[in-house]
């Protein structure tokens, strides 16, 4: 490879619970190409997908926490106040500024809903590219409106299938990419 230096790449997901998009997540922090990129993962929270994640070779895992009340934040909530959350998010967001340029990130990947409206606005303070992993379909409303809106920011918006692609008007900036890869669970039974 010569004297490249591998990608920097900070992947982003906002909880440490394990669910699908965690599993997918591990899987490709298992298989990334090394040589290529260096993976490096924060959490706004400990648990489950940090001590899985710390168990593969190669990942530099880091927890930058975040306060619960945006963590538990729920988008289908109704409450008056929640738009002051943002306050709360400002020391996180500098602290997560921070790693990157310590860190000196090439690239952004969210992972998850809160880590990509976090993700675009530190990777775009950086001058950065940013990539947003979605999987999710939100409901008609103020919050998918404000995510389709800022998701013309990114550089490129990957979603798991053509249902979640058409919540997006950009089609130039999508790739749809399904979840076939081997489930990290089963890495040691069958041959990848």
């Amino acid at each position: 490879m010569g004297d490249k230096q591998p990608i920097k790449v900070i992947f982003i997901n906002h909880t440490a619970v394990v669910g699908g998009a965690e599993r997918s997540l591990l899987d490709m922090l298992s298989y990334i190409n090394k040589e290529l990129f260096h993976p490096l993962l924060v959490c706004f929270e400990d648990g489950e997908l940090v001590r899985l994640a710390r168990q593969i070779k190669g990942i530099e895992v880091s927890i930058i926490k975040f306060p619960d009340k945006i963590l538990k934040y729920n988008r289908d909530q109704k409450n008056r106040f929640r738009f002051f959350y943002g306050f709360s998010l400002f020391f996180p967001i500098v602290k997560l500024w921070r790693f990157g340029l310590r860190h000196k990130v090439d690239l952004y990947y969210t992972n998850s809903m809160k880590a990509h409206f976090i993700g675009l606005i530190v990777g775009k303070l950086m001058f950065k590219k940013v990539i947003w992993h979605v999987r999710d379909i939100l409901d008609d409303g103020l919050n998918r409106t404000l995510f389709t809106y800022l998701a013309r920011y990114t550089d490129k918006i990957i979603c798991i299938s053509a249902a979640v692609s058409k919540q997006f008007k950009q089609n130039h900036k999508l790739k749809i990419v399904y979840n076939g890869i081997c489930p990290h669970e089963e890495a040691n039974k069958i041959e990848c």
